[in-house]
């Protein structure tokens, strides 16, 4: 599961180690967890510039080809708030567009054969795994300390749930009959974005591997360093 890249504000050094790894041991699927593209040419953050977004078109499918090159694996994509800055620029600037433009026909996903996972329907199970990016419980700001909320929301039996969004890696486990253990993922993305101007972020780099027997997840973190 590979959380927040973020390109092409990616880091090369994480990434590189992240090909390098899923050409090593070759998964059955990879989960992209969201935002894995930054698209700056349509936030709304004042930077937006429409023209751009071909560019980060062409970004996206540079990834996944890379990850394709690795591996034969299923790709499955789940929409985070990153990917969302499209619809949401195109519904207060140019509605007219909405219906025949989206990520999934940006990035030719249908082609490529991957399945696009909206938001409001995840989280996506395999076995008793469930996996979404992570951001729908918190609007505005997510808090140092996730886990927990996350494992009230999604943790409804004996289940694991892995969450990206943060860039930190976070793990906890919800005793009881109602037994919920909930990862969170460190990020691929720089950790000196330009727009901090050189300040400290408490990110890091790391994605989380799952390998499932009999429906039961055994997940676990892989540090990139």
């Amino acid at each position: 599961m590979l959380f927040d890249i973020h390109a092409p504000e990616h880091d090369s050094s994480a990434w590189s180690a992240t090909l390098a790894w899923l050409r090593k041991n070759k998964p059955d699927e990879i989960v992209l967890g969201g935002d894995v593209l930054e698209l700056g040419s349509v936030s709304a953050h004042g930077d937006a510039n429409m023209r751009l977004l071909v560019e980060d078109f062409e970004h996206g499918k540079k990834l996944i080809a890379e990850i394709r090159a690795t591996c034969g694996a299923k790709i499955t994509y789940l929409e985070g708030n990153h990917e969302t800055r499209l619809s949401r620029f195109l519904t207060s600037q140019a509605p007219a567009l909405r219906a025949s433009l989206s990520l999934p026909i940006g990035l030719d996903l249908d082609a490529r054969n991957i399945s696009y996972i909206p938001e409001d329907r995840q989280p996506i199970a395999r076995g008793n795994l469930l996996i979404l990016h992570g951001h729908q419980p918190f609007p505005k700001m997510i808090p140092k300390i996730y886990a927990p909320k996350i494992a009230d929301l999604y943790g409804d039996g004996d289940c694991t749930i892995c969450v990206g969004h943060a860039h930190r890696a976070q793990m906890y486990s919800r005793p009881g009959k109602k037994l919920a253990r909930v990862f969170g993922s460190g990020c691929l993305r720089t950790l000196s974005p330009g727009w901090l101007r050189g300040q400290p972020v408490g990110w890091e780099h790391g994605f989380l591997v799952a390998e499932i027997k009999k429906g039961i997840a055994r997940v676990r973190a892989i540090p990139l360093y």
